[in-house]
């Protein structure tokens, strides 16, 4: 009896021990512990009534063992082949396994069934509790076969490529522990309420997995659950249930969806809390202040909604926090002092908010703190120097506020610092006092402020810079030659200063080079050849200054380059033949300088080149007949030169002027009206100068919708091509000013998106087609100074017209000249023409003679009165006169937009 005693005592034990292995869970890894979990009820709950006292029972042990392990068998037996058909069936339902991970799943190799790929089993059983097929790249439905397995704790089929939604069926898992099926794209569905049933869940990833509906109140019931991630599901909407407060083991939430609402109270409960994610969706209202209760929180993320008011003081208690980002929302008042509490805090973002005051002095406290963006924000007053005092930082963003004063010196102790961004503010005095101490300094933005002095020749100590951006400063002397000890610059943007001397031959050493932008300035002098050595070189601007001589002859060797602008200069000679070999080129603007000679016939090779502005020069000869080879040109600008010869009839060659070049709205961002506006990807943001109806208008970039096509001001002959008409999303064509001749291609009216029309200035002959009355977005037309003729057509645009659009023409007629047949019929020699051959020709042939002649006196003496007071007033006429008509004018986007 002794040994039996001792044996049971052992076996229990052991039984013990076992169990409690197998419940452990470890939250650094979710799924270890569970894979061989032990549970009693839903095991001798389906063995035909056989309790698990029963089991244990001394009567059960010595006088029914046989009996016992037989029943026992059986029921294990039905059990392990329920749990070998359902995963049979979930193969079944597969219809892609291209890494062949279901390769030895089959009904011959069924006794190896826990040895197959991502099966584990319970110890001493063939009951399944573990599946993790997570990566497989699976493809077919998620079968509901799975819930039959009971003993079911761990799920894992996670990036995938999974369908049909979640199995209701699912809710049988009563054993389950961790269920994971995120990044299975496009799985869909909603949250069945049946896995609320699953009471004992831990762990729930359903992120990336194209849900609908709303998050169901029900996850209140999961008083165990510890991982919620539902983020990545921009078709699940509705607000937070305040029942997540009621899961007060939760250490890890994300919710980055596209929910409403507030965020709720009730989560100043959630003791345990680590990880709150609630970004990028649209809640209002406040931060409450209970989620300072939250005092285990080292990473929150609030960015990208609509929050408003105040940053509540009660932040200052949640002492672990590591990551805090309240980015991008509508935030005012001041930053709270609490925040020099948050010891451990590594970054904080604030940026694009509504935040006023001052930077506050406690951020000094925050030794650890790596990473401060208050940009974009209402912030006043000066840097505070304590900022001197976060020793690890190594990214400071203060951009777009309202920040005055100087730099203080000692930002210059900031060892680690690496990017500052300080720029469209109105700090003042010398930047580089304190900068050329940073010595790991990689990126310095510092556009747009009130900077004085010259760029030192110390700037060489920045051994690292990447990105220097002066830009828009009072930056004056010239460019130091030890700028081109800076091996590792990428981007050199010093435009919109009072710069002078010459550009430095070392301009050439910079090797990493992709940028360069030293436009108005003053600088003198020409074009260093050294420039063409840099063969990673993306964006050349020199416009605006006062350089002579011509572009580079070796600039061909800067294969990569995609923006060359050099407008409004002194540049003369021809252009160098090797420009035809950077064909990676997509913008070119060399307009407003004195260039000669013909067009190089090897810019036809530039087949990526989409912008091409060469008005305003000496150019002669004809144009290159390999031009319709540039089959991406989405505008050309030629104007204002001496080109002769005829324009090419292969125009529908020209495919970017036909189809556009194609592109997604992600692209770049500029600033209009005070507001962000995103551009296509295709946009080049390059500001030039168009020439509409003799005024110039500036656009600062340019996309596939900003079509232009001039050819003004030339000696062009020969007549207008019929294939113009199939530039079909053309907005803006311009032949004025030349010889041409022949009659208007009836064509045009295939170009539906025409906004301007300018033929004046020609000789061109016959009636004005009627089928332009069809272009219902012309909103400029000039026809005048042809010899055109007959009825000017009617209706849409044409109405808007005034009679500048049509005068100094043969004999055309209609609105808004005469009425056509109420003219002088010309005398015809050998007709007689009596008066009734004698039209009326307008009012003042019915008004006496004399009247008329005292009305002209009387005219012209006001006229003259007007110009000698003008004369005399001058110095406040000039400053009449701008305030109607400024110089600059305000600059347009997107598509063409007109003063009315």
């Amino acid at each position: 009896m002794g040994l039996i005693l001792k044996v049971l005592c052992f076996v229990i034990m052991a039984g013990a021990s076992m169990t409690a292995a197998t419940i452990e869970y470890s939250s650094g890894n979710p799924y270890s512990g569970l894979e061989d979990g032990f549970y009693d009820e839903h095991v001798y709950g389906e063995m035909g009534g056989l309790t698990s006292q029963e089991l244990h029972s001394d009567e059960s042990l010595f006088n029914g063992r046989n009996v016992q392990e037989q029943r026992y068998s059986s029921v294990n037996a039905f059990h392990e082949k329920r749990d070998l058909n359902a995963l049979l069936s979930f193969k079944q339902a597969i219809t892609s396994d291209p890494s062949r991970s279901l390769s030895n799943w089959t009904v011959q190799n069924s006794q190896n069934m826990c040895s197959w790929y991502g099966v584990r089993c319970r110890r001493h059983t063939r009951r399944v509790v573990h599946i993790d097929l997570h990566g497989s790249d699976l493809e077919g439905t998620l079968s509901f076969s799975l819930g039959s397995l009971s003993l079911l704790n761990v799920m894992n089929l996670s990036r995938n490529n999974l369908t049909g939604g979640i199995p209701p069926e699912f809710g049988q898992l009563k054993a389950l522990r961790i269920l994971d099926l995120s990044n299975n794209w496009i799985l869909g569905g909603s949250i069945p309420q049946s896995l609320f049933n699953c009471s004992g869940l831990k762990w729930i990833g359903l992120n990336s997995i194209n849900m609908t509906g709303t998050i169901p109140a029900e996850f209140g019931r999961l008083v165990e659950l510890e991982h919620l991630d539902l983020s990545e599901n921009s078709h699940l909407s509705g607000s937070i249930p305040a029942t997540l407060g009621n899961c007060t083991s939760l250490s890890y939430l994300d919710l980055k969806i596209n929910l409403t609402g507030t965020i709720q109270t009730e989560f100043g409960s959630l003791n345990e809390l680590e990880y709150l994610d609630l970004s990028s969706n649209k809640l209002s209202g406040s931060i409450p202040t209970s989620l300072g209760n939250c005092t285990s929180l080292s990473y929150l993320d609030l960015s990208s909604n609509l929050i408003s008011g105040h940053i509540p003081l009660t932040l200052g208690k949640c002492i672990f926090l590591s990551n805090l980002d309240l980015a991008w929302n509508s935030l005012s008042g001041h930053i709270p002092w609490t925040l020099r509490n948050l010891s451990k805090v590594s970054s904080i973002d604030f940026h694009s908010n509504n935040l006023s005051g001052t930077i506050i002095v406690e951020l000094g406290f925050l030794q650890n703190l790596e990473t401060l963006d208050l940009s974009y924000n209402k912030l006043g007053g000066t840097i505070p120097p304590s900022l001197a005092n976060c020793s690890s930082l190594t990214s400071l963003s203060l951009d777009s506020n309202g920040l005055v004063g100087n730099i203080p010196y000692q930002l210059g102790n900031l060892k680690n610092l690496s990017t500052l961004s300080i720029k469209d503010n109105n700090i003042s005095g010398f930047l580089f006092e304190s900068i050329t101490n940073l010595s790991n300094l990689q990126y310095l933005f510092a556009s747009n402020n009130n900077f004085i002095g010259p760029i030192p020749n110390s700037i060489r100590k920045l051994s690292v810079l990447k990105n220097l951006y002066l830009d828009l400063n009072n930056l004056s002397g010239p460019i130091p030659h030890s700028i081109g000890e800076l091996q590792v610059l990428e981007v050199l943007s010093i435009s919109n200063n009072k710069l002078f001397g010459t550009i430095p031959n070392s301009i050439g050493d910079l090797v990493s080079l992709t940028n360069l932008d030293l436009s108005r300035n003053n600088l003198i002098g020409g074009i260093p050849n050294s420039i063409s050595a840099l063969v990673s070189l993306s964006s050349l601007v020199l416009s605006e200054n006062n350089l002579v001589g011509t572009i580079p002859k070796d600039i061909g060797n800067c294969t990569s380059l995609n923006i060359l602008s050099a407008h409004s200069n002194k540049l003369s000679r021809t252009l160098p033949t090797s420009l035809g070999q950077c064909t990676n080129i997509q913008f070119i603007d060399l307009s407003a300088n004195g260039f000669t000679g013909e067009l190089p016939e090897s810019l036809s090779f530039l087949h990526q080149l989409c912008v091409l502005i060469l008005a305003y020069n000496n150019f002669s000869g004809h144009i290159p007949i390999g031009f319709t080879n540039l089959t991406m040109l989405y505008a050309l600008d030629l104007s204002n030169n001496k080109l002769s010869g005829k324009i090419p009839s292969d125009l529908h060659r020209l495919q970017g002027f036909i189809t556009g070049v194609p592109y997604l709205n992600d692209g770049p961002y500029v600033q209009e009206g005070g507001t962000l506006m995103r551009l296509p990807s295709d946009s080049m943001i390059e500001e030039t100068a168009i020439d509409i109806k003799r005024h110039m208008y500036s656009l600062s970039y340019f996309s596939s919708t900003n079509t232009i096509f001039y050819l003004s001001s030339n000696n062009l002959t020969g007549e207008i091509p019929a294939s113009i008409g199939s530039l079909s999303i053309l907005r803006l064509l311009n032949l004025s000013g030349n010889q041409l001749e022949g009659v208007i291609p009836a064509s045009i009216s295939n170009i539906s998106k025409l906004e301007v029309l300018d033929l004046s200035k020609n000789n061109l002959k016959g009636q004005i087609p009627e089928e332009l009355s069809i272009l219902h977005e012309l909103s400029i037309l000039d026809v005048s100074s042809n010899h055109l003729c007959g009825p000017i057509p009617r209706g849409t645009q044409f109405s808007t017209f005034n009679v500048s659009s049509f005068q100094e023409n043969k004999c055309l007629c209609g609105f808004p000249l005469h009425p056509c047949g109420e003219r002088e019929i010309p005398m015809i020699k050998g007709i007689d023409n009596s008066r009734n051959n004698i039209v009326k020709e307008g009012w003042f042939n019915r008004v006496d003679e004399k009247i008329s002649i005292v009305a002209l006196g009387i005219g012209l003496g006001i006229g003259f009165g007007g110009i000698i007071a003008m004369f005399t007033m001058w110095e406040k006429a000039k400053f009449w006169m701008s305030s109607f008509w400024p110089i600059k004018p305000q600059p347009f986007y997107g598509v063409y937009r007109f003063p009315t």
